[in-house]
């Protein structure tokens, strides 16, 4: 937003009461608690403080709209920074259908865990099963209900790093949840994946190796780049984010799955892995490959704005190109038309041009005047009408075969004989 705006909101950090230095635990159990206690389904709540909290969220959650808000306040955001998460189950039939076709024309719209689930997990009263390592589960969930399950980490394991995964073949919606559970047995989030398509199946993990990793959202939809197709290349890493947790401890540790399809349960296969840093190799990999994204991330920033301007000068070259063309054409035309006027060469057809109905009109006359010729070889008898003219004293002298008086005047003209 510009200057001369003005500001959406109160201050994210007010808003979630937190200070600048507040770390991404406290953001999110400020924004757990207080979303919460806003809920519009709940009593007391508020839809209004309700979207205020999670736009405050949206911003502080992200670090690198944290960052520009930080730096510039809200001059360094953009209106799409403000998206908040919605919660849709309690949306009528026709909402949600309207809802769920804008998301399949991919459309992005951010959900948020149902009140009634989050209000069951803070109760703690909850059925959790069992999750070991190396021993998937195939599960089902209801839409905007949470499947729980527990996993036991070493200390070992939890220095090597593991991967909680899951994975949808029938590409259903679902969130990865991580809880903490307290002396009381309630649960409170500590974080959330959105499963993401790929391919025919949705996934979603949390990959905690003791390291930075990023998650990477899809790709932005042919909606979202709107006319300008070409920004797909520079958008393509919008999608990639810091994950907020990295570590674990050891202990038991409870993750969850929410059914976030718009109609029905989702299905999933759940795992826990314990990562093998003997070979070291995968890990390596994922580091390398990421730290090399991040580069190419600010060697796109750069090369977006070259790319732009260089679109300018295309695009002015392409309009001079058709300007001058034009131009061209209309100094041709008014200078044929000026000679024309003028009376000289060019008012006068070329022999090629010549009208074909008069050339058909002179060949017809030339012919038509053309006398009988005898084309015979060699004499031939006289006949009976000329031996009579003989005979009655005619004077005409014969022609001689072969003679120039055997062409017509108009015959010698078409044909230029002299």
């Amino acid at each position: 937003m510009t200057s001369n705006e003005k500001p959406p909101m109160r201050d994210p950090y007010e808003i979630l009461q937190l200070t600048k230095t507040a770390t991404d635990d406290e953001i999110k159990r400020s924004y757990r608690k207080l979303a919460l206690k806003a809920h519009p389904d709940k009593v007391g709540g508020s839809e209004e403080l309700f979207k205020e909290v999670s736009a405050a969220y949206a911003i502080l959650s992200d670090p690198e709209k944290r960052r520009n808000y930080d730096a510039k306040g809200f001059e360094g955001l953009d209106k799409s920074d403000f998206d908040v998460e919605i919660d849709v189950s309690q949306w009528g039939t026709m909402n949600t259908m309207v809802a769920a076709m804008f998301s399949k024309l991919g459309v992005p719209i951010r959900t948020a865990i149902a009140a009634p689930a989050m209000e069951q997990a803070m109760s703690g009263k909850v059925q959790i099963k069992d999750l070991l390592f190396g021993q998937p589960i195939i599960d089902k969930v209801d839409k905007h209900a949470i499947n729980y399950y527990q996993v036991q980490i070493t200390e070992k394991q939890a220095k090597d790093g593991i991967v909680i995964h899951a994975i949808s073949h029938q590409v259903s919606k679902f969130k990865l949840l991580h809880f903490e559970r307290h002396d009381d047995g309630a649960l409170s989030l500590l974080d959330q994946e959105d499963s993401v398509p790929g391919g025919k199946v949705t996934t979603a993990g949390f990959y905690l190796l003791n390291y930075d990793t990023h998650r990477m959202e899809p790709p932005p939809s042919v909606i979202q780049l709107g006319d300008d197709p070409d920004s797909a290349l520079f958008r393509r890493l919008d999608g990639m984010k810091l994950r907020e947790t990295k570590a674990i401890s050891k202990g038991t540790h409870i993750f969850a799955v929410y059914g976030d399809n718009w109609f029905n349960r989702a299905q999933f296969v759940l795992e826990a892995v314990a990562v093998d840093r003997s070979g070291g190799g995968a890990c390596l990999e994922i580091q390398s490959i990421e730290s090399e994204l991040a580069k190419k991330q600010k060697e796109l920033a750069q090369f977006e704005s070259e790319y732009n301007q260089a679109k300018e000068r295309h695009k002015a070259a392409l309009e001079r190109h058709e300007k001058e063309t034009k131009e061209l054409a209309a100094l041709i035309a008014r200078r044929e038309q000026a000679y024309t006027q003028v009376g000289g060469v060019y008012s006068v057809k070329e022999p090629s041009m010549l009208d074909t109905t008069q050339l058909n009109t002179n060949m017809a006359g030339a012919f038509a005047s053309m006398p009988k010729m005898n084309f015979s070889i060699g004499s031939r008898p006289a006949s009976a009408s000329s031996a009579t003219s003989s005979s009655a004293g005619d004077t005409q002298k014969p022609a001689a075969q072969g003679g120039e008086n055997d062409a017509s005047p108009g015959f010698k003209r078409f044909f230029g004989l002299r």
